[in-house]
């Protein structure tokens, strides 16, 4: 994300994740298959607990479901006029074994995007458009693949004053509403999981110490249904440098809902791996910016003739010591390739008359080229 809309969101969106998850109304997502649980009996609280503490046994409540579908609402505004994103997800989270899946529709002025994420066996999938890759959670970035159970164990932060604000109905389940806020930095020491700390202590360190004001919908098993949040991220967002006009704020809500459902979530077939992916990335934009430098030599001398090291002179940024630079007798075409880390090679062809085109490769140049792209090459793309 390299727009300030797309940092302050990014930002946002770490912040939020390591706050609470976000939930809201989506179907049920077919990458769910059907598994057997039971709900166990609830915490027992008696008749005159406070609120603080009813909230405290709630996060034990939940993971006493096992498992519980999930919905998610979000909305950023104050990101300049116009600039409003929204996003809504749904999906279902196995509290026993620590998987999750969330299907997210995300609506930014830049169009919309679906972003789907499931979380099995300590593992991150996430598909954003452009297929599957994968990356171990705790390596994983936040914003991106939020684990539910540690933030319900957030609300182990929450203060002592705590209100009940009324009762309602929740998809048919009867509701108390309370009201309080949450200290990120006291719920740190409560919790026990390690890499739930650690991940808490990546948001404190980033952002400092958040105090988040909260409502929490509970059920007549004291199990969170629902949980709503209205974060102001102006002086998040100033720490990376965004605009004094721009008071950016974040509305949560997310619901748990079916406690005791079916839940499983199944590893996606063909996820590559996101170091992969980001490493073969570099390698293709670093050929673009070779094949630009070539281009410009072309446009001086109206030919690819140059060597190797005038390119290099164009566009320094590129490790032409990598790149393998061939150009053909007549000088009107060149092909170039380099060696990503993760052992696949990408090339580039380009031949300069009118109807040239572009045409990519999976493989070293050959040692000599015609002014027609290499068997194996296409114009469509890598």
């Amino acid at each position: 994300m390299k727009t300030t809309r797309g940092l302050l969101f990014g930002s946002v969106l770490v912040a939020a994740a390591a706050a609470l998850g976000a939930c809201g109304g989506q179907p049920f997502p077919t990458a769910l298959s059907a598994s057997t649980t039971t709900t166990p009996p609830h915490v027992a609280l008696p008749a005159n607990a406070s609120p603080r503490a009813r909230l405290l046994a709630a996060v034990q409540n939940a993971t006493d479901g096992r498992t519980a579908h999930l919905a998610l609402d979000m909305k950023v505004t104050g990101l300049g006029d116009g600039d409003d994103v929204t996003a809504t997800g749904s999906g279902g989270i196995d509290f026993a074994r620590g998987d999750m899946s969330l299907s997210m529709n995300v609506d930014t002025p830049d169009g919309a995007q679906q972003v789907d994420l499931r979380l099995v066996a300590g593992t991150a999938y996430v598909n954003s458009g452009d297929g599957w890759t994968s990356e171990a959670v705790g390596q994983a970035d936040p914003a991106s693949t939020p684990d539910l159970r540690n933030y319900l164990k957030y609300l182990q932060g929450v203060s002592s004053n705590v209100t009940v604000v009324g009762h309602d109905v929740l998809r048919g389940a009867e509701t108390t509403h309370y009201r309080g806020s949450v200290d990120l930095a006291s719920a740190t020491p409560a919790i026990k999981d390690a890499k739930a700390r650690a991940s808490l202590q990546q948001a404190l360190t980033m952002f400092g110490d958040i105090k988040i004001p909260m409502d929490v919908w509970l059920d007549a098993a004291g199990r969170p249904r629902k949980i709503s949040m209205s974060i102001d991220m102006t002086a998040i967002v100033a720490k990376f440098g965004a605009p004094a006009s721009l008071k950016p704020q974040v509305e949560i809500s997310f619901e748990l809902f079916d406690y005791g459902a079916p839940v499983t979530v199944v590893a996606p077939t063909g996820a590559k791996s996101a170091a992969t992916v980001a490493q073969d990335q570099k390698t293709q934009s670093d050929l673009r910016n070779a094949l630009t430098a070539a281009k410009v030599v072309f446009t001086d001398n109206a030919t690819y003739q140059g060597s190797r090291s005038e390119v290099s002179t164009v566009e320094p940024s590129v490790d032409w010591s990598a790149v393998k630079y061939v150009v053909s007798p007549s000088g009107q075409a060149v092909c170039i390739s380099m060696a990503s880390a993760s052992g696949t090679t990408f090339a580039l062809y380009d031949e300069a008359s009118a109807t040239g085109e572009t045409a990519y490769g999976k493989a070293a140049c050959p040692a000599t080229i015609g002014d027609l792209p290499p068997a194996g090459f296409s114009t469509t793309g890598w």
